[in-house]
């Protein structure tokens, strides 16, 4: 993602979120039906291989100083790796992650959080996936490479 002209490389133009995308109406149902307990995350937008979500504030842990967890950041980071895998391998495939390499890179603003996640590589049963974390205002507050094992519903649906 490149960065805004005259605000830093950190800060990125955020994708807007899709209106009437199937795909990403069908991931949003999936967090509503699997994750019941984390309703103010949503997809926002899945467009070039690229699936972002925001994190809703009210599902956020807030550290003393006003910044949240690191715990939390991962859960998003995580979640959206999660999707974009579900996404592409299908809705009905198991997935898990086996590895985070997470980089804290400041304390982000409460508020929402915005998740860009894309896949750097994939293989037949695991997949590599780059992670990067946006406060509201668009400043990049932390990154990782998750590592995630995935097997295909049997055939015969």
């Amino acid at each position: 993602m490149s960065g805004l002209a005259g605000q830093g490389p950190e800060q990125v133009l955020l994708p807007p979120p899709a209106a009437g995308d199937p795909a990403v109406a069908e991931l949003n149902a999936l967090v509503e039906r699997e994750f019941p307990l984390l309703p103010g995350h949503t997809v926002r937008s899945l467009r070039d291989g690229v699936l972002s979500l925001d994190a809703g504030p009210g599902d956020l842990m807030l550290r003393p100083g006003d910044t949240v967890a690191g715990p939390d950041q991962m859960r998003v980071l995580d979640l959206s790796g999660y999707l974009l895998l579900k996404h592409l391998v299908g809705l009905d495939s198991s997935i898990l992650l086996r590895n985070i390499s997470m980089s804290l890179l400041r304390a982000p603003a409460p508020g929402t959080l915005t998740s860009a996640v894309s896949v750097l590589s994939r293989g037949t049963r695991m997949a590599e996936i780059r992670g990067d974390l946006h406060d509201e205002s668009g400043h990049l507050v932390s990154t990782a490479l998750l590592t995630f094992s995935f097997r295909k519903a049997p055939d015969g649906s």
